[in-house]
């Protein structure tokens, strides 16, 4: 029974074998992306948190998370207008 429930899961979509490649990872087309990510993350969440302190501990930790998520995005565009 066991045998054939790995042999369900090892199949594709279309019934075929899953083929795995190992290799090396794919080229990075911004080198600048993780950077400006990383910057706007952190900035983001230092904002976040100062915002949020007044009211609390939780409040805090909810606005961080908030603004590192905001950092994220705007340091991805960031990244995309310097890569243009």
């Amino acid at each position: 029974m066991r045998r054939r429930w790995v042999e369900l899961l090892a199949r594709g979509p279309l019934r075929g074998p899953i083929e795995i490649a190992f290799g090396s990872p794919p080229v990075q087309d911004w080198p600048v992306n993780k950077l400006c990510i990383f910057v706007g993350s952190t900035v983001g969440g230092y904002v976040g948190w100062y915002v949020g302190d007044p009211l609390g501990m939780f409040a805090a930790f909810i606005a961080s998370g908030i603004g590192s998520v905001a950092g994220v995005y705007f340091g991805w565009k960031l990244a995309r207008k310097i890569e243009e």
